[in-house]
């Protein structure tokens, strides 16, 4: 996850609107939220946690392997995060 973090830093990307982490199991999904600095809420439930899609996927779906990222991306077009929503209306 250092790696990752070094790859964003580097491409000065400020203003982030969401993740869609690899759905595989909970722990992959934690560690990019902690990773990440992403919201860390203990409820998976939770409408407004940046990661809800991929959270959803693996609840509902299973690990379905490479192709649980595109699940992911597909729900994440169809309900995007709020501050991206806002933006646009802006």
């Amino acid at each position: 996850m250092a790696g990752h973090q070094r790859y964003l830093e580097e491409q000065k990307l400020d203003d982030v609107q969401f993740t869609v982490p690899h759905p595989s199991d909970p722990r992959v999904i934690e560690d990019a939220e902690r990773g990440l600095g992403l919201d860390q809420t203990n409820s998976i439930e939770d409408s407004a946690k940046t990661t809800r899609h991929t959270w959803t996927t693996l609840r509902e779906e299973g690990n379905l392997g490479g192709v649980g990222v595109l699940v992911g991306l597909a729900r994440t077009h169809d309900g995007p995060p709020e501050a991206a929503i806002s933006r646009q209306a802006a």
